[in-house]
């Protein structure tokens, strides 16, 4: 059953000072902006359930992913820091503090559709306080990374070898299967590995064939592994018949994302490197090899994230791309994006020059945007040298920067770096809640 709030002040608060109990002035000003009951909005909409036991407050599971994302803490430490504050479980309107297990599954079941509707309602509740204005509009991406490896052809079967036997010896553990012979290979695999790190430490060029012999013999390794492991699974599935255990799938879903990892090398040994939705890591297939021309970082792997603003730094949209679009067709959506927020264009547009075309300058003039500061590709003409050399777009550019130290700011305190969560669908959930969480701090600063 939805909890929306159920909280009063413990017993206990009402005997110690008032200096003791009181909030600080950012989270105070936090907290009277998610008092606000558009934020509930979203849980009644999806969640109204008027059966089963009574839910966490989901007034206070929005405050707890707040602080979890504001102070950059894991599922763990947030629970164990607000059981030592006394104003952190004031803001959280807590007494018995749920176990962090229970709030990592929360949030899964919420998903990330529910965080972009808070995100929305954030920017709602800052417009009736008038502190959100959209008079100029600022649009940039960037790449959030997964949480992987440096992906290379080997370290990825290595990868799958130690996952399916992981896999294969929980289910003989359990007994669940009988009879079938199934043999640890892990030892072969990190010695194939290891002897293959050791050559390309040398940087020879005579090393090359040796460790193209190195990833063929892993690949072969790989799919004696998964041949045998799938003689394993199918005995399993025939003896259980309809009553097949979690582990069944769980070693299914491992076992097919190695073998699409061999028939990846296949192709990529025969001399194919332009493979399409090629598997950078094996737990998260979502995340893509995206070149941002970076020199420390020539490529980064995870999703493609696109970020508006305002004139004063709030976020007012966000999209997480699972492939890596062209910058310059993404400048239609933010502008849509834009208008649902604010109900009209911006008078200004700035962005770099991945985003300008001739189609995005003609699309903004249709919409109304009066300046309009995109940075032409390749050679220029005189008119459009003068063009740019104009004070007005100039300034507009200055202002473009400074969506580089939102990004920044994102990246080093709210996580945005590298996601710790899983997949496509937790990309977005670890965006988002990095997202409300800056929203409402400068909101708060500007209140």
């Amino acid at each position: 059953m939805l909890t929306l709030r159920n909280y009063q002040l413990p017993l206990w608060a009402s005997l110690l000072p008032d200096n003791a109990t009181k909030l600080p002035d950012e989270l105070q000003k936090i907290s009277d902006i998610l008092d606000d009951p558009i934020f509930m909005a979203p849980y009644i909409a999806n969640f109204n359930t008027r059966i089963g036991r009574p839910t966490i407050p989901v007034d206070t599971l929005h405050r707890l992913m707040f602080l979890k994302h504001a102070y950059s803490l894991s599922y763990r430490e947030l629970v164990e820091r607000v059981e030592d504050s006394i104003t952190w479980r004031i803001f959280c309107r807590v007494e018995k503090l749920p176990h962090h297990t229970t709030l990592v599954k929360l949030d899964k079941r919420y998903g990330s559709s529910t965080v972009e509707e808070l995100n929305k309602k954030v920017l709602l509740a800052a417009k009736e306080k008038k502190v959100l204005t959209g008079r100029k509009m600022r649009v940039d991406t960037t790449v959030v990374e997964a949480n992987v490896h440096y992906p290379t052809d080997i370290s990825l079967l290595h990868d799958g070898i130690k996952a399916v036997t992981r896999s294969i010896k929980k289910i003989k553990a359990a007994g669940l299967v009988q009879g079938e012979k199934f043999h640890d290979h892990t030892r072969k695999a990190k010695k194939i590995l290891l002897g293959a790190t050791r050559v390309c430490r040398k940087r020879l060029k005579s090393g090359t064939k040796d460790v193209q012999a190195a990833v063929k013999q892993m690949q072969k390794l790989a799919k004696d592994v998964t041949s045998s492991a799938q003689r394993v699974i199918d005995a399993m599935e025939h003896s259980a018949g309809e009553t097949v255990s979690p582990m069944f799938h769980s070693a299914r879903k491992v076992i097919e994302r190695t073998k699409s990892i061999i028939g990846q090398t296949e192709q990529i040994i025969s001399g194919n490197y332009h493979i399409e939705n090629r598997i950078v890591s094996l737990h998260d297939t979502d995340a893509r090899p995206i070149v941002k021309g970076k020199t420390g970082k020539p490529v980064e792997f995870g999703e493609k994230l696109l970020i508006q603003e305002n004139e004063k730094g709030i976020v007012t949209g966000y999209e997480v791309y699972d492939s890596n679009p062209c910058d310059d067709t993404l400048l239609k959506a933010a502008l849509e994006i834009h208008i649902q927020v604010f109900g009209k264009a911006p008078s200004s547009v700035a962005t770099d020059r991945g985003f300008s075309s001739t189609a995005n300058e003609r699309m903004l003039q249709e919409a109304g945007v009066k300046k309009i500061s995109l940075p032409r590709k390749g050679k220029k003409s005189k008119a459009r040298q003068q063009h740019e050399r104009q004070s007005w777009f100039k300034r507009l550019q200055r202002f473009r920067a400074g969506g580089e130290a939102t990004i920044s700011y994102l990246k080093r305190r709210f996580g945005l770096r590298r996601s710790l969560y899983h997949q496509h669908e937790g990309m977005k959930r670890w965006v988002g809640h990095g997202i409300m969480a800056m929203n409402l701090i400068r909101i708060a600063a500007m209140l």
